[in-house]
């Protein structure tokens, strides 16, 4: 009896510890398993975005999102759209003073005119970059 664990007075109360030490390692490993497939790295949108040429799309006027979240973040805001599908679009200004973009806060609900060309960027999540003709408020 001297080699037993003292603190269990019975095979019951054994198996309840096991039973209880195991139920806790599986809901703290399904809790990681989220945190770790919803992080803003893994987040994927499932819809596709539209074809390359003219488009008009109707989403809100955002900073885009880095890629990398890790690490320090620079404070700059890189225009983009967010739409209804949350696909993230770069906004490029057809105009040489900006004068399309620029004007329109983050935030705010807007239609983008212009011709889209599919593509990823090395700094932010982007399905691709909107040459920008028009923005203007939803009618």
């Amino acid at each position: 009896m001297t080699n037993k664990l003292l603190f269990f007075k019975s095979k019951r109360h054994v198996a309840v510890f096991a039973f209880t030490v195991l139920a806790l390692v599986i809901v703290v490993g399904i809790v990681v398993f989220a945190l770790v497939k919803n992080s803003p790295n893994n987040l994927q949108p499932s819809a596709e975005p539209p074809t390359e040429g003219p488009v008009r799309i109707q989403g809100e006027a955002v900073c885009l999102p880095h890629k990398d979240t890790t690490g320090p973040q620079t404070m700059e805001c890189a225009y983009g759209l967010k739409d209804k599908d949350g696909l993230y679009y770069a906004l490029r200004d057809t105009e040489n003073d900006y004068s399309n973009i620029i004007s329109i806060p983050a935030g705010q609900q807007v239609v983008v005119t212009g011709t889209l060309k599919h593509g990823e960027d090395s700094k932010y999540r982007i399905v691709g970059t909107i040459e920008v003709t028009d923005i203007a408020p939803p009618k």
